[in-house]
């Protein structure tokens, strides 16, 4: 099984102040690395541990073991991703999300790792609704 995080659980996860810290935490036991993760969801990560002391410097650390696996999503379905980003720009969909959603879709067995309440309403391409780890 595949299990493809999103940036609200790596944030809440080197961020004990987060809300989901704990939630995030428990989930990480309870589920064997590695996580995969897309540059988009990099992207997010750097931008919000900007804001948390040292947070950057702890994204690093966390994006350098082994427990984190960086999967390539855009250069591989670009059509597939523009097209999720378009038919959700009411929710909206972020890119990452959209990345996100077409990795799991070509990944048989997968799970989705998000506290993004979005993912909820998300669904496939063939309309069936994600496999999601998610606090809601």
């Amino acid at each position: 099984m595949k299990i493809f995080i999103d940036t609200g659980p790596v944030v809440a996860f080197l961020n004990k102040n987060d809300q989901h810290h704990s939630f995030v935490e428990q989930q990480m036991r309870n589920y064997p690395p590695p996580f995969y993760i897309c540059e988009a969801v990099v992207t997010e990560s750097f931008f919000l541990m900007s804001r948390v002391p040292n947070g950057e410097e702890k994204l690093i650390e966390l994006l350098e073991t082994p427990h984190i696996q960086l999967e390539s999503s855009y250069s591989n379905q670009p059509r597939q991703i523009h097209e999720f980003v378009k038919k959700y720009s009411n929710i909206p969909m972020s890119f990452a999300d959209a990345c996100l959603v077409q990795m799991a879709e070509k990944s048989k067995d997968s799970l989705i790792f998000t506290i993004d309440r979005g993912f909820q309403m998300y669904r496939s391409s063939n309309g069936n609704p994600l496999s999601l780890i998610s606090p809601y």
